[in-house]
């Protein structure tokens, strides 16, 4: 089997990281080889050509296309729809399957495949540790934090917390990555955030935004020998979960299904 992979260009870097990781998850674990490709890559016009016959898996949204092809489309927000400007006027030839990265996402007929955020990376001599945020967390004045928006994907270890933002997709994502690298996680409740690094390995911030004390006590901790700990957990629950054989086991069997339909 030869896989094909169109990843939408307005994807955050995070997700397309995420995305290369798990297709060399496939390559590795079910030496499968996987060729990726986007709208900027001069090979997108002879892959639109080569792709009719094939399965071809979309990540994100994909410019127009008219193949008669079983597609496979992951998608990263609340639209379960699929969008006309690639289907273009020959819907009827489509055979789409969607996909997932979370469970809290799955409409009915969705399939769920499984991320894989890499492993602890041990290339740094130099640690960086702190309080680590993306740069949109409103933090009390007296706290000093450490923006790492734009260098989240870097494969330094970290030592300390990462406030999460928000309680999206993207920030559970990002909460993944960074798990990896060493660091304990400080966010509101997530179900995201449940399904990428379990439900007891965060430090759970109240829904009070005054109460800034309760917070300074949970950056305190994130930076102590309790916030390496729940790292640590955080990091086994990912390796367990997220491990590049079940994510590839999660994309073959997804493949299988659909080829033999």
């Amino acid at each position: 089997m030869f896989v094909k992979w169109y990843v939408d260009s307005s994807l955050a870097p995070e997700i397309k990281f995420i995305i290369q990781n798990m297709s060399q998850a496939l390559t590795r674990q079910k030496n499968i080889p996987v060729e990726l490709v986007s709208r900027e890559d001069s090979l997108l016009s002879r892959f639109m050509r080569s792709v009719s016959g094939d399965l071809l898996h979309i990540f994100g949204n994909a410019p127009l296309m008219k193949l008669h092809s079983k597609i496979v489309q992951t998608l990263f927000d609340d639209d379960i729809r699929v969008k006309k400007n690639w289907l273009g006027s020959n819907r009827k030839n489509f055979n789409i399957t969607r996909s997932r990265f979370f469970l809290t996402d799955a409409r009915d007929g969705d399939e769920i495949i499984l991320p894989n955020f890499g492993s602890l990376s041990l290339s740094s001599q130099e640690i960086k540790r702190g309080i680590f945020t993306n740069g949109s967390m409103d933090l009390p004045e007296n706290i000093s934090a450490i923006d790492i928006s734009g260098k989240i994907t870097r494969s330094e270890v970290l030592d300390g917390i990462y406030v999460a933002s928000g309680v999206d997709q993207l920030e559970a994502l990002r909460a993944g990555i960074l798990t990896m690298r060493g660091v304990s996680i400080a966010s509101r409740k997530s179900e995201y955030l449940d399904e990428i690094i379990g439900s007891e390995n965060y430090f759970v911030i109240p829904q009070d935004d005054s109460e800034f004390e309760n917070l300074r006590e949970i950056l305190d901790s994130g930076l102590s020998d309790k916030g390496r700990k729940l790292a640590t957990s955080a990091r086994h629950y990912v390796n367990e979960n997220h491990s590049e054989k079940k994510c590839a086991d999660s994309i073959l069997e997804l493949y299988d299904r659909i080829m033999q339909a």
